[in-house]
């Protein structure tokens, strides 16, 4: 994973957690990730990161 893409992934996942309302625990459903890497970094990044297996959900 490039540098960029990491330090994009890390301030959505950042933004999703900081929105989260409770204790310090909270779920990040990738269709909200998705959508927010889509929306704040364009449809290419959108792509490029979703679905990679260091983004897959953890069961």
């Amino acid at each position: 994973m490039r540098v960029r893409d990491a330090a994009r992934l890390g301030c959505a996942l950042a933004a999703l957690a900081l929105e989260s309302v409770g204790p310090q625990q909270y779920t990040v459903h990738p269709g909200d990730l998705a959508a927010r890497l889509t929306k704040t970094y364009g449809a290419s990044t959108g792509r490029r990161l979703v679905g990679r297996p260091e983004i897959a959900p953890i069961a």
